[in-house]
Order: structure tokens, then sequence, then C-alpha cells
């Protein structure tokens, strides 16, 4: 495990959360760890696959590994509970920022649900925006025109 959790890959901690023993040889082991609550999940999936591969590789007694993966503290996950749902809040950020510009321009809406509170990332297409300071007025009217939604913590705009 040493040279697993000496990678450079984005987690926090690794663990072994069970082992089943047939004789002196591992069987299967299932291992979990924590990994930064930004990642996108397949990059989370990547890293699970990773650690998995190279725990078979190098340990040759075993003979599986399962894989679980979290994104915050196990109990700091009890604090997003009774959240609003994406549906309801991809629904209000469409409605209020409606006001600024039309949602269909909205490329993408990522929604991050961390220590009781979501976090909102906009990609918005860089072709609404003439120069810098048009961006930069654009994101504020944005920003303004969501911070009324009140699980909201914050919202980043990026321009692509």
């Amino acid at each position: 495990m040493a040279k697993i959790s000496g990678n450079p890959q984005r987690y926090k901690d690794i663990r072994i959360v069970t082992m089943v023993n047939v004789g002196f040889s591992i069987v299967k082991i299932v291992v979990g760890f924590q990994v930064d609550p930004r990642l996108s999940v397949a990059e989370g999936h990547q890293i699970g696959e990773y650690v998995r591969t190279r725990l078979m590789e190098e340990i040759e007694e075993i003979a599986a590994v399962t894989v679980h993966i979290d994104s915050e503290e196990d109990g700091a996950s009890l604090l997003c509970n009774g959240l609003p749902s994406r549906g309801d809040i991809v629904s209000h950020l469409r409605e209020r920022l409606s006001s600024v510009l039309d949602p269909a321009r909205i490329e993408n809406i990522t929604l991050h649900y961390l220590r009781g509170k979501i976090y909102v990332e906009l990609l918005v297409s860089l072709a609404l925006v003439k120069d810098i300071e048009h961006a930069q007025r654009l994101a504020q009217q944005l920003r303004r025109a969501g911070e009324s939604i009140e699980a909201l913590d914050s919202i980043q705009i990026h321009f692509c």
C-alpha cells in the first residue's frame, strides 16, 4: 500500500476497510479513500481504478479489490441532507439568471454539495463577451442574480 499511497493521485486518505483471508492468501480486500470533493465523478472513478489495478499488480495474493470513494469525511456529508435537489436548484438558477442572459447560453451547470451548502460552477459561452471587462461584468451580474437562492454558498463562472 505504501507504493500506492505515495502516488501523486488526488486522494487524501487510503484505508483497508475489510480483508478476507483464506489460509495465508489474501482473497479479497475492500479499500476506501477520500478524494477532493471538486473532482468530477469520472476522475474519482479513474483514481479508484488506478488504485484497484495497482493493488492487484503489486500484491499477488489479492484475487479481488473493491474500491469505495468518498468526497468528504463521512459525517460531513450528513450536513447536505435536506438540501434542494439538482432539479430544483437548476430550475431556480435558470429562472433567476434569465434576467441576465438566455439560460440556453449556459453550456453546463455543475453543483458541489459540500459542508451543508451548494457551490455552483457555470460554464458560459465565450462568444457572449467582447472583452475581459465585459466578461467580468457578466460574471458579476450572474452571481448577483443567483445569490438570493438560499442554499447556495457561491457561484463561479467559467467562460469556454
